[in-house]
């Protein structure tokens, strides 16, 4: 009986023990990715300062976040594609003001998961008349920075600008 076992039970062992270390899927920590992703459009309102001192000055920016597992680097060149539209009564296409993809630039010690920064798209100068405006923003358009998910790399807001007391207002409308 022994013998039949020490006959069967090697030959079965050496066979399952190679196949659990071939079989194994290998799991290596820390292969996640940065994802990019454009948390919102807004009014920035920078007090004046200097010479005009009295003086508002509102941008509109959007705000980015890291929300991926790793950290851009900074070896990483992060783009902007920014569109401005004017827009007919707030919904038709009246012309593209602005349509440009910077050049990029990279980020001193690079973006953490979770960090976030933020893009001027206008400053109160870009605008001399009034009307409604779409300002649309995509980070990453030209996939330089290897990320998790691209579908969250857009976003788009309308506001309405006008001349106001010493700069340029704008409404948010949603």
């Amino acid at each position: 009986m022994w013998k039949n076992l020490k006959r069967i039970g090697l030959p079965t062992g050496c066979i399952f023990f190679l196949l659990s270390t071939i079989c194994v899927p290998l799991i290596s920590a820390g292969e996640g990715k940065p994802d990019l992703t454009i948390d919102e459009i807004n009014v920035y309102v920078c007090p004046g300062g200097g010479r005009y001192s009295s003086w508002e000055r509102e941008y509109i920016r959007c705000n980015y976040t890291n929300i991926g597992e790793n950290k851009v680097t900074d070896k990483d060149l992060i783009q902007f594609q920014i569109v401005i539209e004017k827009l007919w009564l707030n919904k038709n296409l009246k012309r593209v003001i602005k349509n440009v993809t910077t050049h990029g630039y990279f980020i001193n010690n690079g973006l953490e998961p979770g960090q976030t920064l933020f893009e001027t798209l206008a400053s109160h100068f870009i605008l001399a008349l009034p009307g409604f405006f779409r300002f649309k923003c995509i980070i990453n358009p030209n996939s330089l920075v290897n990320e998790s998910n691209y579908d969250n790399n857009y976003c788009e807001k309308i506001f309405f600008g006008y001349i106001g007391w010493r700069t340029y207002r704008w409404i948010s409308f949603d």
